[in-house]
């Protein structure tokens, strides 16, 4: 899809950013960007297509519902989608005893998450946790296309987001991380609403993206399951609490490269008592 064609489909604060050239901020060429803006719509498509049909072949409009309820009169939680799925490290493709590297971990997800499941909007086609499995169905994978076309991994959903990493090993994994969660921010939310308004007259999603960097162990959990332990995990969690902001923490910016840091003011945000990082976006 065209330049032109997909500012037909989406807000207009979108196609100013795309007039600032957006593709720059990303690190990218004009062709990588629309390549990439290609790709995360057609994902997006096609795992709303996907959740659509799951949903109706598994009547969950009627069986979620009345596990739903059953799980409400027992003051139980309704689990939406499965925590975790196999972990794709980076650099650690096998792994048979524990070890330690550095990481750049990423974490995003929705924000307002029980507030859309139970608020009931008059206009909108879906609601409840229909609502949510399609938003999170939509945007989950898109996410993970922008993290892995930076040279990241995403190793695991957490409901309503995601944990991704990159590999610290110098400034190059910074950029990536970098314009990773810009895109993040800006092609894939844009492209999520664009969709869910249009399928289900949904309003916009909003989310948080926080990042971090530090030592974790990689190791076996399980029997096939990998996953990566550090503070860097924990801290970009904590993070990933702000409003359509990227938030990063002290360790990643005092590694940033001179270069880029007189171009960023990083600003302290205070999320809460015990939360507090440094925007990295928007400035």
């Amino acid at each position: 899809m065209g330049g032109d064609k997909f500012c037909n489909l989406v807000s207009s604060d979108y196609c100013e950013i795309e007039r600032k050239e957006l593709n720059h901020l990303l690190g990218l060429t004009q062709l990588e960007y629309i390549q990439l803006q290609n790709k995360v719509t057609t994902v997006c498509r096609y795992s709303l297509d996907e959740a659509e049909n799951e949903w109706e072949y598994t009547e969950a409009g009627q069986k979620l519902v009345e596990k739903s309820a059953s799980l409400e009169n027992r003051n139980e939680s309704l689990v939406i989608l499965d925590s975790a799925i196999p972990s794709n490290i980076p650099g650690h493709d096998l792994v048979d005893k524990a070890k330690i590297s550095d990481f750049i971990a990423l974490v995003c997800d929705i924000r307002k998450s029980t507030q859309r499941l139970s608020t009931n909007l008059v206009d909108a086609r879906v609601n409840g946790i229909q609502r949510v499995f399609y938003e999170t169905s939509a945007l989950l994978p898109s996410l993970e296309v922008v993290i892995d076309h930076f040279s990241g991994s995403v190793t695991e959903y957490l409901g309503d987001g995601v944990l991704g990493f990159f590999p610290y090993l110098n400034d190059d994994d910074l950029y990536n991380s970098y314009y990773a969660s810009i895109g993040c921010m800006e092609m894939v939310r844009t492209i999520v609403n664009s969709e869910i308004k249009s399928r289900y007259n949904l309003p916009p999603l909003d989310i948080g993206i926080g990042m971090a960097c530090g030592p974790a162990m990689v190791r076996k959990v399980a029997k096939k399951h990998v996953k990566a332990f550090g503070r860097c995990v924990w801290t970009a969690s904590k993070l990933s609490g702000g409003t359509n902001l990227i938030l990063i923490d002290d360790i990643l910016r005092g590694k940033w490269p001179s270069s880029q840091n007189g171009a960023i003011s990083f600003r302290t945000k205070q999320l809460s008592k015990n939360v507090e990082g440094y925007k990295l976006y928007p400035q």
